[in-house]
């Protein structure tokens, strides 16, 4: 035989004998003999035991995935489950408690076939998930949550960079700084957290998230304000009402208003009050501190309503008018009617009104003089 045909041989030999050592049965091994050791770093997947035998402990640091993939997928499953956030009770998604697992949404493959018998398969949601469970009626509905989710980070978000610099520039020995840099802390978490936890797993959860930590970073700019150095841009309505659409819109961070004007927007959710600015708690808003009892003593000052006649009006009429009003401001369904816009019905006479007028024009006047308020601002 001659060399070349020799090798020949051995190769085809090699060929052919690799399958059948393939099939070969493992070894037999004694009872409770442990398995050898098989190097592995943690993260890495060992090999799949031989049927029917059980494999020993793993050694310290060995074969523990939690070494490189530290709490995956929390992050979603507590905002799937309403828990993690801050500010707000536990609200799970409905389809949490349905109990409906995750694979009844993601069915989409990441993956083409080649590259998952490497890596593995996992799967991303699908519209296509929403139709068959739901209908039409929710087609589009994934992704205006995902938008809508988006676009409230994006605004909160810018709101707290801004407040994040407020508090940076403010007075170190400001005595609210420190609490605002607690809820800016919790802003910011909340809008991380919707972010990575992926929002849309439970959107309503998501967005209340979102609208405390929208409402916290409004409070830092009430807290830190004027007296932290911070300048707040005044905007000028023609009316409260005008004002109060705006802030439910969102328009704007905060508005400033008689109490009554703003309790159906407070009661229906759509906003909050930061303070009172009364020398004493409102009663149609007992809850609510004034600002002075959060640190702001001269941000004191209530806004009233007066009855006035023209200049050169003869005193007896003056009189006759006053003792009348004063009546009608005693009596009960006037001060019912008054209530209900939030209101408290209080007389005076026509010298304590004049002292009024003069007493809140001295206080007034100089700071309108040193912000440049004009009536056409």
């Amino acid at each position: 035989m001659s060399r070349v045909a020799l090798l020949a041989f051995v190769l085809l030999a090699a060929i052919v004998a690799a399958p059948a050592s393939a099939t070969d049965k493992p070894p037999e091994k004694a009872e409770g003999a442990p398995l050898p050791h098989i190097g592995q770093r943690p993260g890495l997947h060992p090999p799949m035991p031989p049927a029917g035998v059980t494999p020993a402990p793993a050694g310290p640091g060995e074969l523990d995935c939690r070494g490189c993939h530290q709490r995956e997928h929390a992050g979603i499953t507590r905002m799937y489950l309403g828990t993690g956030g801050r500010g707000t009770p536990r609200m799970p998604s409905h389809m949490a408690e349905l109990r409906v697992e995750c694979v009844a949404c993601h069915v989409e493959p990441k993956e083409i076939p080649g590259a998952a018998q490497i890596v593995g398969q996992t799967f991303r949601v699908s519209e296509k998930a929403c139709l068959e469970c739901h209908g039409e009626k929710f087609r589009g509905m994934l992704n205006r949550w995902t938008s809508t989710l988006a676009t409230m980070r994006d605004i909160v978000g810018k709101k707290a960079a801004a407040a994040r610099a407020a508090v940076a520039a403010a007075d170190p020995k400001h005595p609210k700084l420190v609490r605002a840099k607690t809820l800016l802390d919790d802003a910011e978490y909340n809008v991380r957290f919707v972010a990575l936890g992926r929002g849309a797993h439970n959107a309503f959860y998501a967005a209340d998230l979102l609208k405390l930590a929208n409402s916290w970073v409004d409070e830092i700019g009430v807290l830190l304000g004027k007296a932290g150095g911070v300048e707040l841009k005044h905007v000028a309505y023609r009316g409260t009402q005008a004002a109060i659409q705006d802030l439910v819109a969102g328009q704007v961070q905060a508005a400033s208003g008689p109490v009554g004007e703003f309790i159906q927007q407070v009661n229906a959710g759509k906003a909050r009050f930061l303070g009172v600015s009364g020398a004493a708690r409102s009663r149609f808003a007992p809850n609510v501190p004034t600002f002075a009892e959060q640190g702001y003593k001269d941000l004191v000052f209530s806004e009233w309503f007066g009855f006035f006649a023209p200049g050169g009006t003869p005193q007896p009429v003056v009189q006759r008018a006053n003792a009348a009003l004063r009546t009608a401001l005693a009596q009960k369904d006037v001060v019912d009617g008054l209530a209900v816009m939030g209101l408290e019905a209080t007389s005076s006479t026509p010298d304590e009104l004049a002292t009024l007028l003069k007493q809140s024009y001295d206080r007034w006047g100089p700071i309108v003089k040193q912000i440049g308020f004009t009536a056409d601002s």
